[in-house]
């Protein structure tokens, strides 16, 4: 049977925490989350299943959004229909299958594996002819914990976004669109701040001749906004093909914002139309 997404869930979570406290353990998290500490650990090693009302209350305690609820209680119910009729928890029959397709299976997987930057750098990576699937080489190269290194890489290995070939470890798809309707803004949030937050740490660590960092402010017209995001993401493709058509021998990343520097006043249009 097909490992359920709500374990993939759950690990993350708990690797996260983990990751902001080395002495945050599962028993800590079995703690926040109300549940024996035997009992969560059988459930995250995939020896017993989670039944509809234990994910109701994890999903409660952890103070997940509508959106995240939905695609765990889903998995959850998903997992307990392919289970023989004697061993299935009853209450599945409350809840729809809203992503049952393969398709939309994978694309959440990736609502949650993409709001980590080390993921998508992990993808990239494979294309370095030094590229090593040793957690330690991985962690040493990203400066990430070897436990993070791992999970992501098994990750990646699980949802065949890398694949095993005689040369090595490749990257399945030359590019991973994020675009999927069903990605909560939650997730994006996470990871354009995590890219930011390496962003500064690159200013202030690397050398200036290894990075290019520049900005201008612009009284703009607001109207020209929809405009401005199709040549931002046109200039990005042309970029990313210029940079990527030489050898390949580091792993950058391009960010770019362009938002108001002014108090957002939602109203502030509406006011001007009607005057």
């Amino acid at each position: 049977m097909e490992k359920p997404f709500y374990l993939t869930f759950l690990r993350s979570e708990l690797q996260k925490r983990s990751d902001k406290n080395s002495k945050y353990s599962l028993r800590a998290f079995a703690r926040q989350l109300d549940l024996d500490a035997g009992t969560l650990s059988s459930i995250l090693n995939g020896k017993r299943p989670l039944s509809m009302d234990m994910a109701e209350k994890i999903l409660t305690r952890l103070k997940c959004n509508e959106s995240t609820r939905e695609i765990v209680l889903s998995s959850v119910a998903r997992f307990h229909s392919q289970r023989p009729m004697t061993r299935r928890d009853p209450k599945i029959k409350n809840y729809s299958f809203t992503y049952n397709s393969k398709k939309k299976v994978l694309g959440l997987d990736i609502f949650h594996i993409i709001s980590d930057w080390y993921h998508q750098a992990i993808l990239e990576m494979t294309y370095l002819d030094n590229f090593s699937d040793n957690p330690e080489w991985i962690a040493r190269e990203l400066n990430i914990s070897v436990p993070t290194a791992k999970l992501a890489l098994n990750r990646l290995i699980e949802y065949g976004l890398i694949e095993k070939k005689p040369e090595g470890y490749t990257k399945k798809d030359a590019h991973l669109e994020i675009e999927q309707p069903y990605l909560t803004s939650s997730a994006r949030k996470s990871k354009q701040i995590q890219i930011r937050t390496k962003a500064i740490e690159s200013i202030k660590q690397d050398p200036v001749d290894s990075r290019y960092m520049t900005t201008i402010t612009m009284c703009i017209d607001p109207d020209l906004l929809p405009a401005a995001r199709k040549k931002i993401d046109a200039f990005n493709d042309t970029l990313c093909a210029f940079l990527e058509s030489g050898k390949r021998k580091q792993v950058y990343v391009l960010e770019m914002g362009l938002f108001s520097l002014q108090r957002m006043n939602l109203n502030r249009g509406k006011n001007e139309k009607s005057s």
